[in-house]
């Protein structure tokens, strides 16, 4: 969808809101403006009215919000996704058709100004002139008046002292001076009007011409300023073009340059397309590739680790048949000890039937020599029982290193068990560290992978933004090459 038809589209439904708000609008002025409603009534409907109006005004309000948040992100993503999906020639294009706007946007805005200040400098040129001339009569008038105040004061000081001199001595001249010019003032207006009239127009033709060259004076003043000004601008011209004529030689350098390697630049944008193309189809199918290695590693472990799992509960298994096993030998040998036991009971029995017989063989030695043949008797006995105590001891002694072999063996079976247990059980734990390690290590790869795909987009992107700037530079160089030219022609034209 383009921009134009979402604004038509908003316009629409703007317009919709609208006419249903002038509806709402028409529908409650006829009902509120019934004069058969209470006064009560009013009060009520005129509070529910206005509920209602903050609550469709916020509405309202939220909706429009809403709206233009909707416009500005469909306009900034919108832009963006078109940037995304357009080629490069024609984000190239757009970027064109985006500075021609801007440029003449630019350009309006200066005529603008240019005017404007135009018709400023015109009026400060007009103020500054009457400024000048007033100024120019305001220092003619001092002039005069000083020139006139020197003369008085000369005069004054003169007539002072010429009076003080000869003050006495002239009294009579003074009076005689005075008759005279008395005579001639009365004279003067015997005169004919006629003459008094001729000398007043000389006279005013001569104020006239006065004033007039010193208006001329003033003009040519200003003209010389004028003069020197223009020849002081004309000089900065000069150096202006010479400086512009540099500056395009070295721009003419500069686009010949640039044009000699515009076909270069075009070969390898083409060339950097085609490779980023290209790096992209590698990267996804070495993704693609690494994802199907890293997933049929994955399950092979997985299996190792089901395996690893049956062996352990087997082991398990066995190690507790052969530890019953050994514990049933255990209480086996535990119950010939016990018989044998009864066996060293008996041979209790005849240590304390030999102790007897001692005791009977000292009482029949105290008795005397008639119990000697009983005495040889129960000596034979007590040889006879000796031995049979010397074998039980030597068999009860052989069956004592048999039980602590046994128990070593049992011991020691018992600690091969718990040590191959806790051999397995790490085994176990290695094997899911280093199960753990490898997808860690793929999920790091995969990380990576995507982090390259992204550091790729970036200097994609970046490209991008070169080839627009280096366009921008030209276009800017292309621009001050016309306006030097244009410069250049409205100087000769002068």
């Amino acid at each position: 969808m383009s921009k134009e038809k979402w604004a038509n589209q908003i316009k629409t439904k703007k317009e919709k809101d609208v006419a249903v708000q002038e509806k709402r609008k028409k529908f409650y002025n006829i009902f509120f403006s019934n004069p058969f409603l209470n006064f009560k009534k009013k009060k009520k409907l005129k509070k529910k009215e206005r509920q209602n109006e903050m609550i469709w005004n916020n509405f309202f309000k939220k909706i429009v919000e809403k709206k233009k948040l909707i416009k500005s992100l469909f306009d900034k993503y919108f832009y963006i996704v078109m940037l995304d999906v357009k080629t490069p020639w024609k984000q190239e294009r757009q970027v064109c058709v985006d500075m021609q706007k801007i440029v003449q946007m630019k350009n309006k805005e200066l005529e603008k100004k240019i005017i404007e200040l135009t018709v400023e400098i015109d009026k400060l040129k007009v103020c500054f002139y009457f400024f000048v001339v007033v100024i120019c009569l305001i220092n003619i008038v001092g002039m005069f008046n000083k020139k006139n105040q020197e003369l008085e004061l000369k005069a004054d000081l003169e007539q002072i002292t010429i009076l003080r001199k000869e003050k006495v001595k002239k009294v009579n001249i003074d009076n005689l001076l005075l008759l005279v010019c008395l005579f001639g003032f009365v004279n003067f207006f015997r005169v004919p009007s006629i003459k008094t009239g001729y000398l007043e127009n000389e006279k005013r033709s001569l104020l006239g011409d006065l004033n007039r060259l010193q208006t001329e004076l003033i003009y040519v003043k200003t003209q010389n300023e004028d003069l020197n000004k223009n020849i002081d601008a004309i000089k900065s011209g000069i150096s202006e073009t010479r400086t512009y004529k540099h500056n395009i030689a070295s721009q003419l350098g500069k686009k010949k340059y640039l044009l000699k390697y515009k076909d270069d630049v075009k070969r390898l944008k083409e060339e950097l397309s085609e490779k980023e193309t290209e790096l992209q189809k590698e990267v996804e199918a070495k993704r693609a590739s690494d994802q199907h290695r890293h997933s049929e590693q994955t399950k092979m472990k997985k299996k190792k680790l089901k395996y690893l799992k049956k062996q352990l509960k087997y082991q398990k298994s066995n190690f507790k048949e052969e530890l019953h096993s050994v514990k049933a030998q255990a209480k086996a040998d535990l119950y010939s000890l016990a018989e044998k036991n009864g066996q060293r009971r008996i041979i209790r029995g005849s240590n304390e039937r030999i102790v007897k017989l001692d005791d009977e063989l000292n009482e029949a030695r105290n008795t005397g020599e008639n119990l000697s043949g009983k005495s040889t008797a129960l000596s034979d006995e007590l040889k006879v029982i000796k031995k049979e105590k010397a074998d039980l001891s030597g068999h009860v002694e052989k069956l004592k290193e048999e039980l602590k072999e046994k128990e070593l063996s049992a011991q020691n079976a018992e600690s091969e068990a718990s040590n191959k247990i806790n051999k397995l059980e790490k085994e176990l734990v290695s094997r899911k560290e280093i199960s753990t390690n490898e997808i860690n290590s793929v999920y790091a790869s995969n990380r990576k992978l995507s982090d390259q795909i992204d550091c790729l987009k970036k200097e994609f992107y970046d490209k991008s933004s070169k080839r627009i700037s280096f366009a921008d530079k030209l276009r800017q160089a292309i621009d001050d090459i016309v306006t030097l030219r244009n410069s250049e022609s409205s100087l000769k034209g002068q």
